[in-house]
């Protein structure tokens, strides 16, 4: 009895260690320790608005995860959810762009014992916040009907902002528009989606940088294209009339574009004028420009000169006067009597090629009047003289002409002297 006495407080310190030990085995036999691994868990960023008010911003390719292993009661880990775990990295602090290597602050809502996570700390990219203004480039897609083509394709502004994030702000070359031609058919608006590229041409999708605006308009001018003949106008000269010949063009038509404006008057387009009178063969070709007028544009592959061809009517006629008349007495006797012309001129008909035809003179052709002056006697007579004409390519159409002669006989003329 003195010793349980004496030692009173020693057997009360190893009934509660034997207390402890029970209640241990029972916790650790009922409910024992369990570890639940939350693998890829977001970690959220707060402090970004005070980034914003520094001009800075958070440039990563994705959102910052862990890994988290979370120990605790069996009991507590089987109610422990992603829902109940707050994983967060603090920018608050951060005063300037650079690379920034943070630990995050992991708070859960449930009772544990231990929590791990990997990676312990984040590496975070902090970039100076950047503005510049590049070039609004205009494309298109689908093509409009074949009787109209794209004329001016204008934006609404030539450049736009843009701001972000400065190593992307930096890859930017233009802001690109594109235009959808289907089923349009004059002129109108368009509202465009704003994309950016770099100068390569490379599509730069980054939620880092933004332009000023996400659609800008643009005007699209509709050109109308028409096929239009050519046509010639023709000089007369004194002797080869625009009536004489005939003009072959070469193309006879071209196509042409321009706004409906300027294209809807027009029949046809003028090659303007050619000089007969500089004319001397038969199918001689003449080249000429093409004249257009002011707004009106030939399309992509038609020529800019046609070639005339000028090819001359066959049985023209004309009407030559002539005044040179010979005079041939087919009379046997020795002494013919005197033979007197009355007649001052003729005309003559020549007919032929337009060509050869206004070459012909007078001097060209013969008109020579054959009689018997014995078998005539004295007096006026109406007699036939043959006409001839020396000219390649050219025939009189009238053969006989009549002229008047004045036949006086020797024993008249005699007496007269």
């Amino acid at each position: 009895m003195n010793f349980l006495k004496q030692h009173n407080v020693f057997l009360k310190i190893l009934s509660l260690f034997v207390a402890v030990f029970l209640w241990s085995y029972v916790v650790l036999t009922d409910n024992p320790p369990k570890t639940q691994t939350f693998p890829n868990l977001t970690v959220q960023t707060v402090g970004v608005e005070n980034l914003d008010e520094r001009d800075l911003t958070v440039v990563t390719t994705e959102d910052p995860k862990i890994t988290l292993k979370v120990t605790g009661t069996s009991k507590d880990m089987a109610q422990l959810s992603v829902n109940d775990i707050k994983a967060e990295v603090d920018l608050s602090n951060i005063q300037e762009a650079g690379v920034y290597y943070i630990q995050p602050t992991i708070t859960i809502d449930k009772d544990t014992d231990s929590i791990s996570f990997e990676p312990r700390r984040l590496q975070i990219t902090v970039e100076n916040v950047v503005s510049k203004d590049v070039p609004v480039r205009v494309t298109t897609m689908n093509n409009l009907s074949e009787d109209r083509l794209v004329g001016t394709l204008t934006p609404s502004q030539e450049t736009i902002q843009i701001t972000g994030a400065e190593s992307i702000v930096s890859t930017v070359g233009y802001a690109l528009l594109t235009v959808d031609l289907d089923n349009i058919s004059k002129n109108i608006a368009q509202t465009c989606r704003v994309t950016l590229y770099t100068e390569e041409d490379t599509l730069v999708d980054s939620p880092w940088v933004t332009p000023e605006t996400d659609t800008l308009d643009v005007t699209i001018g509709v050109n109308h294209v028409v096929t239009l003949p050519l046509q010639v106008s023709l000089i007369s000269s004194a002797d080869l009339t625009s009536d004489m010949v005939e003009t072959t063009i070469s193309p006879g038509s071209v196509r042409v574009y321009g706004e409906s404006d300027a294209v809807s008057a027009l029949t046809s387009l003028s090659l303007g004028s050619i000089d007969l009178g500089q004319i001397e063969k038969d199918g001689e070709q003449v080249k000429l420009s093409i004249k257009l007028p002011e707004g009106v544009h030939l399309m992509d592959g038609e020529p800019k000169q046609a070639s005339v061809q000028i090819t001359m009517k066959d049985d023209i006629t004309r009407t030559v006067e002539v005044s040179s008349i010979s005079l041939k007495d087919t009379s046997e006797e020795a002494e013919k009597p005197i033979v007197t012309l009355n007649t001052s001129s003729v005309n003559v008909e020549v007919v032929g090629k337009a060509n050869a035809v206004s070459k012909v003179t007078a001097e060209n052709i013969q008109v020579e009047a054959t009689f018997d002056s014995s078998a005539l006697g004295a007096g006026t007579h109406e007699v036939s003289a043959q006409v001839t004409v020396q000219a390649d390519g050219v025939n009189v159409r009238t053969e006989e002409v009549t002229v008047s002669i004045t036949i006086v006989a020797q024993e008249e003329e005699e007496e007269g002297s």
